[in-house]
């Protein structure tokens, strides 16, 4: 569903458990498909085939709903390419 960063160890998320990983999300980034990760902050990396809502937050940030109903914040940043890369996932 998604790999997140806490506490300086690395965790791929599932549906039902929660992974530690050695490598780090900036190395999880350059080696997962773009088509189907999008990093959504410093300690996120979500699966765009696991969002089902993204909630727009006074500041310029998102929320970004799983369909787990896990909820994980979007940086400012980088709300505007999670939005384009759902938007391009929509269209294919």
């Amino acid at each position: 569903m998604y790999f997140s960063s806490e506490g300086g160890l690395s965790r791929l998320n599932t549906r039902e458990r929660q992974f530690v990983l050695d490598p780090t999300l900036n190395d999880l980034e350059a080696r997962l498909d773009p088509a189907l990760f999008c990093r959504v902050s410093r300690s996120a990396i979500v699966n765009l085939d696991a969002v089902t809502e993204v909630r727009p937050m006074i500041g310029g940030i998102a929320n970004v709903v799983l369909n787990t109903r896990v909820v994980l914040e979007v940086s400012r940043r980088r709300v505007k390419e999670l939005l384009d890369r759902l938007q391009g996932a929509h269209e294919l």
